[in-house]
């Protein structure tokens, strides 16, 4: 039977990044289906050790949240089964378990998964650049907008992906750097080739996670600072002359400037339209302060509500994590988010201090300390989100995670 053959789960793991490019679809099936075979295979062996532990306690709790609120909420079906499903919410923690165990299996999955990662990155790089160019890329979708977005067509993604893989890929050329110090070659490069590909593609938030990050990695990685500097002084001399010497990004540089400046605290990396959706959620929240409006809230209730429709911030989701979950989960939504950053931001900045006043971090404790920047920065509070639900990010956000509990050595290594 297919689902407990885990040579399949192996297969579709490495192929994830290549599955990424192909968006919501293929992307939501292939986690579906890694975590059923992970599930049947732990069930069927009766091995339960890898459930027992603080993570899958922590996720089950809010899960249990997602279903209570839901239930709670004016339209139940609605709330839970529709859109993003919420109530399958739960598939993500069998996939970051299933993620954990394969890579404790067969440690070589790590080295496959990067070198899938760097060819699926470096293409969407070359084909970005040939559709700036040429206005169609290399497998022929035509596309008039400014805004290139190569594979991902309509869908204005692309800085936004690369903002989430960059990050990962880099981490993981600097561990592989120790066998051959071409990967981090590698890993530079295409963390540098990333930036000046999100400028092109205009996307705002995709490009600060990746300036972030790179200066996040000049206080952990003392032995490539000068590199990591010099990235980004090159990085901005070229984002210079691109919005110099090129109109549509030089427009969409000075709509930034013009919409950041006009929120109630200016030069954050938020919109006027992003303000009205927080209060919105606000507003909402006031309403149902403990438990919120249920998932999908925000959506389900803001246009049928004169009191929430007069803020002008109505829409599927507010783009923040923070305000969906003050909304539709309440205070203990809100809560959670809140308490998983800064428990994050604590790790790091530890990390950091034990780096620099006690003793350097080993390889292992560094990659995992820059991997918690990856997440830190995927979450960050002011700054614009995806819909909480959004399977396409949730599978990125969660291999984020699965790297880092596989890199903490804090789950055994064999497990069933």
């Amino acid at each position: 039977m297919i689902l407990t053959n885990i040579n399949i789960s192996k297969y579709i793991f490495i192929s994830l990044p290549i599955i990424f490019l192909t968006g919501p679809f293929l992307t939501d099936l292939a986690v579906v289906l890694i975590s059923l075979q992970f599930l049947i295979l732990s069930l069927s062996k009766r091995s339960l050790t890898i459930y027992k532990t603080t993570f899958v306690y922590f996720f089950f709790s809010f899960y249990l949240l997602i279903i209570i609120s839901g239930i709670l909420s004016v339209d139940t079906f609605s709330s839970l089964i529709l859109f993003d499903g919420p109530i399958f919410y739960i598939r993500y923690l069998f996939f970051s378990l299933a993620i954990i165990y394969l890579l404790n299996l067969d440690n070589r999955l790590v080295k496959y998964f990067f070198i899938s990662l760097s060819i699926s990155t470096l293409f969407l790089i070359i084909d970005t650049s040939f559709q700036w160019t040429f206005n169609y890329n290399l497998l022929g979708i035509v596309d008039d907008n400014p805004r290139v977005s190569s594979v991902f067509g309509k869908e204005k993604v692309l800085g936004h992906y690369l903002g989430f893989v960059s990050p990962i890929l880099f981490c993981l050329s600097l561990f592989f750097s120790n066998v051959n110090k071409k990967f981090l070659l590698i890993g530079f490069l295409i963390f540098f080739l990333s930036i000046l590909i999100s400028i092109i593609s205009g996307d705002r938030t995709g490009l600060l996670k990746l300036i972030l990050f790179a200066f996040t990695a000049v206080f952990f990685m003392k032995n490539y600072k000068k590199y990591f500097i010099f990235l980004v002084l090159i990085s901005l001399f070229f984002a210079y002359q691109l919005v110099k010497n090129d109109e549509d990004i030089n427009n969409r540089f000075n709509q930034t400037i013009d919409e950041i400046t006009k929120t109630t605290i200016p030069y954050l990396p938020l919109t006027k339209l992003h303000q009205d959706h927080f209060n919105t959620a606000y507003v909402m929240f006031l309403d149902k302060p403990i438990i919120g409006h249920g998932p999908q809230g925000f959506r389900l209730s803001c246009h049928n509500n004169q009191k929430y429709n007069s803020y002008n911030g109505c829409n599927n989701h507010p783009h923040n994590y923070y305000s969906q979950l003050l909304s539709e989960l309440g205070i203990f939504g809100f809560f959670t988010i809140t308490l998983i950053f800064f428990y994050l931001i604590f790790l790091v900045l530890r990390n950091l201090c034990i780096n620099y006043f006690v003793n350097e971090l080993s390889d292992t404790k560094l990659i995992n300390s820059l991997l918690i920047c990856c997440l830190i920065l995927n979450i960050f509070p002011v700054m614009a989100h995806f819909n909480f639900y959004n399977n396409w990010v949730n599978a990125m956000l969660f291999l984020n995670i699965s790297i880092i509990l596989f890199f903490s050595k804090k789950f055994i290594n064999t497990i069933l």
